[in-house]
């Protein structure tokens, strides 16, 4: 669906609807409902807890400062695996 063809289906204006493509404005519930009903869709909305931060133990934070003491753990480097790709290849090939 174009945007004019949508903005004629739902009453929304085409400028708006840019404005909210691009993240300049947000439609209302009101417009979002018009828009999606003229796209042959409905809005649904979720409503979920907010989860509250608690504060970090000072056992835990003493634990992590602990850590940073001790050098990194340097990663094993990769194996080379350009030869058995190659080989994959060249079966895949025959």
């Amino acid at each position: 669906m174009s945007k004019a063809s949508l903005s004629r289906a739902s009453g929304v204006s085409r400028s708006a609807i840019d404005s909210y493509l691009s993240g300049e404005s947000s439609p209302t519930a009101r417009q979002l409902k018009r828009l999606a009903e003229a796209g042959g869709c409905e809005v649904q909305a979720v409503v979920v807890k907010k989860v509250v931060a608690r504060p970090i133990p000072e056992s835990l934070v003493a634990v992590l400062e602990f850590g940073e003491l001790f050098p990194p753990k340097r990663p094993k480097p990769l194996p080379d695996m350009r030869e058995v790709w190659a080989r994959a290849r060249a079966r895949a090939r025959a």
